[in-house]
């Protein structure tokens, strides 16, 4: 075994140069190869048993809708809107709209009136798939700005007597007339897509204003499936938990993740059984923001710190033998022959039963959407499972680069090698990553200008992080060009980035702002998990008032404590002197995060104004012990 490299990775490059021109015929290329697999699995909404199609049924369903679509007037490149919870049904409607010719439009469930209004608007939506009853009824009260809409079809339970709004049930209905009429109906419109048609319409969530519709083309998102099969992450063999928010580019691109490679899906949209689904529907694989592996990473800690006497000290032993294996197959290593003995003892004894806890069958996971720390990546490597950092923006259709699940095609703390076909470079002048390749958008929607400012004539996408590629072509991200700041000293500093080292360190915390532009130390806005806080209390027997937890003293140690670990790793000039506990969490309500729930820092730092001063004109600091440090 050996390091990987971005020259010497063994990728199949016929599978890229002869990919199909379209989703719909990357469908029907996937049911020609294997049509009786199992290509979807969901539950049942009311019996929770889990229901399985094939992609040859899935096919004939998605036929279905593309062709009712057409009756209500979808052609080639028609903007056709999904504003629904993570569903089997939302890929059933995507599908349809990608057999339709037309270009899926997509809206977060959690996106407030006005917001939705702008994007039905800006998109000129023929159709809206919509599950929230409360939605069908704001759009039936605003139908008359809506001529463009030409039927509402409601996903789920939800139904309505209007003769404008329709269930997606009688929608196939229409659709399967429609194709005993004419049996090649659909395929004739799908013949007519081409590469460089309109594909999808991804509305960004809008940390600095109005949502921006991201154009993409077909190939554009074929491509994201394609290089995942050009490189074998995934085979026909693997089983995928989709749980990701589909109206995000990370979750969209991942669902065309098995057109291309064959692979099974399972779709669960449920965020408060992610841990309880990995046991039940025993992945290989899985995809999901930070976060996610920071709650689950603290669960199992936990669960194991509890473990006592010889019991304790042996899984203390088998964490550090997977340590060591870990850091080994980082380096292409195999290690010893004692530390492979040593392994297969630690992994039958201790780390095999972990991971079983995850459903025992996972081969990696992939992280993306926000930096994840080091740290949290080594947990999984220590028990035997990897997780896989990548990037992406929704202007390069997600996959931009990552981590490959092979050993030696991996390191913690970077972003992995380019997807291929996706060239990355720096720009010499700002240190910013460029991008280009079949994976850049067309264009922001309706925005020339917008377009223009990031996107140059030759096709390099600019994308607002700083970053580096080392000698063997792995990529590094500093921070987010607009989100850096400089203290009164000068120093610059990358809150992203001392953010997510907090929010690993300390599971007590909701979410963290860093502020301090201007301002002669760093400090920080944070906002608790009151059930996390509560199950720490009752374990440490602490006994908590009922209501806000924001001036506990007992809790602002806890976190005291946390910032004081974190301090010892950073630059002084990026340590955290002070911070303050909010009263209240940060919430989509407040204006305070997106719909895909990024926290919009200019409004916190406007609505805690107060509370900022107030931190830099009191005393009291916190006060890390930084001896023998000078960075």
């Amino acid at each position: 075994m050996k390091v990987l490299t971005a020259t010497d990775e063994q990728v199949d490059w016929d599978v890229l140069a002869d990919r199909p021109r379209s989703v719909a015929a990357l469908l029907d290329r996937r049911v020609s190869l294997t049509p009786e697999l199992p290509a979807y699995l969901y539950p049942e909404p009311k019996t929770e048993s889990l229901l399985s199609l094939s992609w040859r049924e899935l096919r004939q369903r998605a036929h279905e809708v593309a062709a009712g679509l057409m009756g209500f007037g979808v052609e080639l490149e028609t903007p056709v809107a999904i504003c629904a919870q993570t569903s089997f049904e939302w890929v059933l409607a995507d599908l349809g709209i990608a057999c339709a010719g037309g270009a899926t439009t997509t809206i977060y469930p959690t996106t407030k009136l006005d917001e939705l209004v702008h994007i039905l608007e800006d998109s000129a939506s023929a159709v809206v798939f919509v599950e929230s009853q409360d939605h069908v009824v704001e759009l039936l009260c605003r139908r008359a700005d809506f001529d463009h809409i030409k039927t509402l079809v409601t996903l789920g339970a939800t139904q309505h007597n209007d003769p404008w709004v329709v269930s997606i049930a009688d929608l196939r209905e229409r659709g399967r007339a429609s194709i005993a009429n004419a049996s090649s109906l659909v395929d004739q419109r799908i013949s007519q897509i081409d590469a460089h048609h309109l594909g999808a319409l991804m509305y960004t969530s809008g940390t600095t204003g109005p949502p921006k519709g991201v154009r993409l083309a077909q190939d554009s998102i074929v491509y994201q499936g394609s290089a995942t099969e050009a490189t074998n992450s995934l085979t026909p063999e693997d089983l995928h938990f989709l749980w990701l928010p589909l109206s995000h580019v990370f979750g969209k691109m991942l669902s065309v993740k098995g057109l291309a490679t064959g692979c099974a899906t399972v779709v669960d949209g449920r965020m408060d059984r992610i841990a309880q689904n990995l046991g039940r529907y025993r992945p290989t694989f899985m995809a999901a923001a930070p976060r996610i592996f920071e709650k689950l990473r603290t669960g199992l800690v936990e669960s194991l710190d509890a473990r006592r006497g010889v019991h304790g000290a042996v899984t203390r032993w088998a964490l550090r033998v997977g340590n060591a294996r870990s850091l080994a197959r980082q380096s292409g290593l195999s290690g010893s022959a004692f530390l492979r003995l040593e392994y297969t003892v630690a992994d039958r004894l201790v780390l095999r039963g972990i991971r079983r806890v995850l459903g025992g069958r996972v081969r990696y996971f992939i992280c993306g959407s926000a930096p994840l720390d080091p740290e949290v990546a080594q947990f999984f490597g220590d028990i035997g499972i990897l997780v896989c950092e990548g990037y992406g923006l929704t202007e390069s259709s997600a996959g931009t680069s990552f981590n490959r699940p092979a050993s030696g095609g991996y390191i913690y703390g970077s972003i992995g090698l380019p997807m291929p076909g996706t060239t990355v470079r720096v720009s010499d002048e700002t240190g910013e990553l460029l991008i280009k390749g079949p994976g850049v958008m067309l264009g922001y929607n309706n925005s020339p200008e917008a377009t223009a400012a990031v996107l140059s004539a030759d096709g390099w996408l600019h994308t607002g992080d700083v970053g580096r590629v080392d000698d063997r072509g792995f990529i590094y991200i500093s921070g987010r060009r607009d989100e850096m700041f400089k203290t009164s000293g000068g120093k610059k500093i990358s809150p992203g980035a001392i953010e997510a080292q907090l929010k690993a360190h300390c599971p007590y915390l909701s979410h963290v702002v860093i502020v301090g532009e201007g301002r002669n130390f760093v400090s920080a806005l944070v906002t608790l998990d009151n059930a996390a806080v509560r199950r720490w209390a009752i374990g440490a027997r602490v006994t908590l008032p009922q209501g806000s937890l924001a001036n506990e003293k007992t809790v602002r140690a806890l976190v005291q404590s946390a910032f004081d670990d974190v301090n010892m790793r950073l630059n002084r000039w990026e340590t955290i002197k002070n911070f303050a506990v909010l009263e209240e969490d940060l919430t989509i309500e407040a204006g305070e995060l997106t719909a895909s729930l990024k926290v919009r820092r200019s409004r916190v730092t406007d609505r805690y104004r107060a509370v900022v001063d107030e931190m830099y004109a009191a005393s009291r600091t916190v006060t890390p012990n930084l001896e023998g440090i000078d960075r």
